[in-house]
């Protein structure tokens, strides 16, 4: 593509940009539509790609010169009838000839509705966890089923999140980091932190690992000082927040391919299941024995829930029956 550096792409689809070079994306989409449909749609199968996980920066950057080479080639093929954009995206897969993983992070840059210039907002789908570097060079990661939105600039050290992600921030004394989820405020200077909320759960988390952070519950401007090794947890039905000691490396397990749950009961890990999966899962009349009983523990993600369901067996008494309406879970009488 003419009119910007291969290396400012380069950056862009990798998440390894400085703020200038966003800005200087960001007025390249602005000069053509043709250029935005293509980024977008380039950075939606780089995040699909193999090698993305698989191998270093080295690998990355040699399959990007090919995909470049290619879209410069065909730019000069005026006789070809398909248009500049199938053939780019159609080499681009054809370049890298590696197959394609389930899942994957999607970068968009939308307009702000307060003219406040563009949002930057990345999204995970299913079975996808993604690594983000800020402008302030902090470092997240994404679960899956999660999204955060952050303006270019930065200026504020403040991003919006929903679903779950694990945070490393850069210390900047002046400048504090903010997470905001629709329950509460994550406020830092620079520590190692885990933030959970997803809309369907009755809680929603944020655990520390080390540093210092305060939360403020946003519907009653309760505040609360967390130590390491700590949770806070708002409690949607009460609008209360209450701490604990827990084991982070529990909290954070989902980073390493693992799903965890700490003090659940038995509905409120099918619940997480059911959205991780996204299939359908009923359970059955709960004994009075389970009412009150929960769990903690992490088991390793499967490709099918019915595995990941026998693996909790180890933990939880039950069985489970798959139908044409989704997976019937009875617990057994103890």
């Amino acid at each position: 593509m003419k009119g910007i550096d291969p290396k400012t792409i380069f950056n862009f689809l990798t998440n390894s940009y400085q703020e200038k070079e966003l800005t200087t994306i960001i007025t390249w989409m602005e000069e053509d539509s043709d250029n935005k449909e293509w980024l977008l749609k380039t950075k939606a199968f780089w995040d699909q790609a193999r090698f993305k996980r698989v191998y270093g920066r080295k690998y990355q950057e040699e399959q990007f010169q090919k995909i470049w080479n290619k879209i410069h080639r065909l730019q000069g093929e005026k006789q070809k009838r398909t248009s500049p954009l199938k053939r780019i995206i159609g080499y681009a897969i054809a370049a890298c000839s590696i197959g394609l993983i389930v899942g994957y992070g999607l970068l968009k840059l939308s307009q702000n509705k307060n003219n406040e210039g563009y949002i930057v907002e990345n999204v995970t789908s299913n079975d996808s966890i993604q690594r983000i570097i800020l402008p302030d060079h902090s470092i997240v990661w994404l679960n899956e089923n999660s999204q955060i939105k952050y303006l270019p600039q930065f200026t504020e050290r403040r991003v919006l999140l929903t679903g779950e992600a694990y945070f490393e921030v850069a210390y900047d004394k002046e400048k504090p980091f903010r997470v905001v989820t629709p329950d509460f405020t994550v406020k830092v200077l620079g520590t190692k932190f885990n933030v959970s909320s997803f809309e369907e759960s009755n809680f929603s988390d944020a655990t520390l690992i080390s540093g210092k952070i305060a939360i403020e519950n946003r519907h009653m401007k309760e505040i609360l000082i967390l130590n390491p090794s700590q949770k806070a947890r708002y409690l949607k039905k009460t609008n209360s927040l209450v701490v604990e000691n827990v084991d982070t490396e529990s909290e954070t397990a989902w980073r390493k391919s693992f799903i965890s749950f700490e003090k659940f009961d038995i509905e409120q890990i099918m619940k997480r299941l059911e959205f991780i999966y996204n299939e359908p899962i009923i359970l059955q009349q709960i004994p009075e024995t389970y009412s009150a009983k929960t769990y903690s523990g992490s088991v390793a993600r499967q490709d099918s829930l019915e595995g990941v369901l026998r693996s909790l067996q180890n933990i939880v008494a039950f069985n489970f029956t798959k139908t044409d309406e989704g997976i019937i879970i009875s617990m057994k009488n103890k």
